[in-house]
């Protein structure tokens, strides 16, 4: 799909502690000096003095031209463990600036205004904590982090015992509000019930979560998309030819095809799933979304009976159930767990903008049936998508990459995807495909593998006369151009053995079976 990732900054420093008697008159935050403070001597003072005593000496010192939100609150690292693991609460699940500060990356703290914020706000009211300043007079949360908010954060994080107290929210802060929410947490139980609705929101969550969290570490991409960020910052978004074949933690996962991944025995699956989902990994739409469902049975099954069932650090799980995700459903968790969206009858179907689907459900939309003929390395041949509910009467859609959008948006787009000339992917598949003899294909230079568009079009130009005529640009067979009435209208095309008709594709629409789900609740 078009590239569309944008780069996240991650603000959370490892803090380097020091013996408490390192707080000397020199260094006191407390020190009578009144020169206003440097933000490097602020980073100096938390080093020494610590996150809590600084940030209430910001509040009552003059600042060198920086403003208090410069700083840069400092938080020990998570572990590879610790950042799988996710907001699970129907509360704080999903939100992405939510699930950012328990990651430590960034943290939420004074001067933020955010819904996400009255989530927060919301969660200390439910502890107990008056915030009159902060409730509007129809009882909603204002959402702005002020001072009322950041006190109350202190005294949230006292009472409870955590080890931060600064008033900032962030992984300690978060888990605690999550785990006072109703989240499952580390107790292996389930998350959320195995309803139609409950998991119809879970997957949801997972699609949001998919196209909102991502960066040079984390997140779940596209390989020519990360490969774009890399030829644009390699420091940071490191590459590597064999990742466009899939990427998942190695320590967890085992590739063993294109886009296919096994959990390595001794492993957990409730883990293996979340770090697929939290990233690094390079994917594309469809393994994506049989994640998310993977990860929505694990939700509704609990951690502890997904772990027996697919991948266990303590219980031998055969090789043929440990968690397996790829590009299909078949050999993973969710293998015949899935019940039609749809009845079985003509014209049960519905119509643009008016499908008789619920929250949560998957489907699939067709791009032209010949668009593999014009962009056989494309990624638009097609879109998994997960219905997100209605807005505006309006019934919206999402892939990975895709939306939220309306259905004729996502048909617009795909035309959009059609009608864009071909790029280096296209021409090195099909030069991989029927000149892999060739000697720039089968020894291929940086600017073969960096798919430069110029150097591979002069390739196919070279071994054009190997190309079948249906691929080529001067065959006949396909279009140049294409509108949203030619995806909905033109004849079916089989390419490959497989038919394709453009549009709404109604036998894919699934979810999850309750009945099923429930059964594998016990043994």
């Amino acid at each position: 799909m078009p590239g569309w990732r944008a780069r996240e900054t991650d603000l959370g420093w490892p803090r380097r502690s020091a013996p408490a008697d390192r707080t000397s008159a020199a260094h006191s935050p407390t020190a009578t000096d009144t020169r206003p403070l440097s933000l490097a001597r602020v980073t100096e003072l938390q080093q020494t003095a610590g996150n809590h005593a600084v940030s209430d000496l910001v509040e009552r010192r003059d600042t060198d031209g920086w403003r208090p939100g410069d700083i840069h609150i400092q938080r020990a690292p998570l572990t590879p463990a610790e950042k799988t693991r996710n907001l699970t609460s129907p509360r704080y699940a999903g939100d992405p600036v939510l699930e950012a500060a328990y990651d430590n990356s960034p943290l939420l703290r004074k001067g933020r205004t955010d819904p996400a914020v009255a989530k927060v706000q919301r969660g200390f009211v439910a502890d107990g904590f008056a915030m009159p300043k902060s409730t509007k007079s129809d009882g909603s949360m204002d959402g702005v982090f002020g001072a009322e908010t950041r006190a109350t954060a202190v005294a949230f994080q006292s009472k409870h015992g955590l080890e931060s107290k600064d008033g900032t929210v962030g992984r300690q802060t978060m888990g605690k509000l999550d785990e006072l929410a109703g989240g499952g947490g580390k107790t292996g139980q389930p998350e959320i019930a195995a309803t139609t609705e409950e998991m119809g929101k879970h997957v949801i969550a997972g699609m949001t979560k998919a196209n909102t969290q991502f960066g040079p570490d984390k997140g779940v991409w596209y390989d020519y998309n990360y490969h774009a960020e890399h030829m644009k910052d390699p420091a940071n978004y490191r590459w590597d030819d064999d990742w466009r074949s899939g990427l998942a933690d190695p320590s967890l996962f085992d590739r063993t095809a294109w886009m296919d991944w096994k959990l390595k025995p001794g492993k957990s699956a409730s883990e293996g799933i979340r770090s697929w989902l939290k990233g690094l990994t390079i994917a594309e739409c469809l393994s994506c979304i049989v994640a998310i469902e993977i990860d929505t049975l694990r939700a509704a099954i609990g951690d502890d009976r997904f772990d027996t069932l697919f991948g266990s650090t303590s219980t031998p799980v055969p090789e043929a159930r440990r968690l397996r995700i790829h590009t299909g459903t078949e050999g993973t968790p969710v293998d015949g767990m899935f019940t039609s969206a749809h009845g079985a009858g003509a014209g049960e179907f519905g119509t643009i903008g008016n499908r008789p689907v619920k929250d949560g459900d998957w489907v699939y939309f067709y791009n032209h049936p010949k668009y593999l003929l014009k962009h056989p390395g494309g990624a638009w041949q097609g879109e998994n998508a997960v219905f997100m509910g209605t807005s505006g009467g309006q019934q919206i859609w999402a892939g990975l990459g895709a939306g939220p959008m309306t259905e004729r948006d996502m048909l617009q787009e795909m035309a959009d995807a059609y009608n864009g000339s071909r790029d280096g992917g296209d021409y090195a598949r099909l030069l991989d495909t029927y000149a892999s003899d060739a000697p720039e294909v089968s020894s291929p230079n940086q600017q073969y593998r960096d798919r430069d568009t110029a150097y591979l079009e002069g390739l196919y130009l070279k071994y054009k006369s190997r190309i079948p005529s249906q691929y080529r640009e001067d065959g006949g067979e396909f279009a140049d151009t294409v509108t949203v009435a030619n995806i909905l209208n033109d004849p079916a095309y089989t390419i490959n053995g497989t038919e394709r008709k453009g549009g709404y594709f109604a036998g894919a629409a699934s979810r999850l079976d309750p009945t099923k789900v429930e059964g594998l609740r016990t043994p």
